[in-house]
């Protein structure tokens, strides 16, 4: 009997329109340097270079995306924004949620 319900709920899963949801957008985004694309223009100019070198550590994700931005890429560890003008990356490093400090690449 177990069985029998567990396959006919299976099938009624099974008929969930998964197909349904949208698909993710993507970017036109080049990648950064073995990093996946986020889907924004996540770029950063001179001038939030220079505020970002001058911030106390440690700071919270949501401070530095309404100071900076969505990032162009992101991974476990870090937000790459490329730095205007140039092909260089600006790397917001993380522990967690809090931001830990920069590098660039």
């Amino acid at each position: 009997m177990r069985r029998a319900v567990a396959l006919a709920l299976g099938g009624l899963l099974a008929g969930c329109a998964i197909a349904d949801a949208p698909a993710p957008p993507t970017s036109t985004n080049e990648f950064a340097p073995g990093q996946q694309p986020y889907g924004v223009d996540g770029g950063i100019t001179e001038q939030q270079f220079a505020v970002l070198q001058g911030l106390g550590w440690p700071q919270s994700y949501d401070d530095m995306v309404s100071s900076f931005g969505y990032p162009a890429h992101r991974t476990e560890t870090g937000d790459y924004y490329q730095l205007e003008g140039s092909n260089s990356w600006v790397v917001i490093e993380y522990s967690g949620p809090q931001a830990t400090g920069y590098r660039t690449e």
